[in-house]
């Protein structure tokens, strides 16, 4: 997958913006884009990023506030309404099946994405024409 780093304004403010540039499923990966956008503070963007690193951490979740994301092992689930570690029992009844579908990103993937994000979102924004695109691909180089 192929991520397009911008920034937009709404209202004359400028704002950071992600979304999928390149994709063999974009519906897949335009909610994996859409998590990575809605961290929205640095100090829990740095927090997933390490807990990424810690190979230790097989298992936890790591949410925004618009999406669940949970690691799990080698990959990232990202979606509305996860349904990992629940009982049929406590899943409330209006819970539209389609929400509780899991968009997956390996790990290794995903934490190469957020850290490249990090430091985008960090940038101070000097030219509102600047784009970064990202390759997943390159987490393996």
């Amino acid at each position: 997958m192929k991520v397009l780093f911008s920034y937009g304004t709404y209202n004359n403010r400028p704002y950071k913006a992600c979304c999928v540039y390149e994709s063999d499923n974009e519906e897949n990966d335009g909610v994996i884009t859409d998590y990575l956008g809605s961290l929205d503070w640095l100090s829990w963007m740095s927090e997933v990023l390490e807990k990424l690193r810690d190979p230790t951490i097989t298992w936890d979740w790591i949410d925004s506030q618009a999406f669940e994301a949970l690691i799990d092992h080698d990959q990232i689930k990202v979606g509305f309404y996860l349904l990992d570690g629940l009982e049929e029992e406590d899943i409330p009844d209006d819970v539209d099946e389609i929400d509780t579908d899991a968009r997956v990103i390996p790990r290794k993937e995903f934490a190469y994405l957020l850290e490249k994000w990090i430091a985008f979102y960090q940038r101070p924004i000097t030219d509102i024409n600047y784009q970064e695109i990202i390759d997943t691909k390159e987490a393996y180089l």
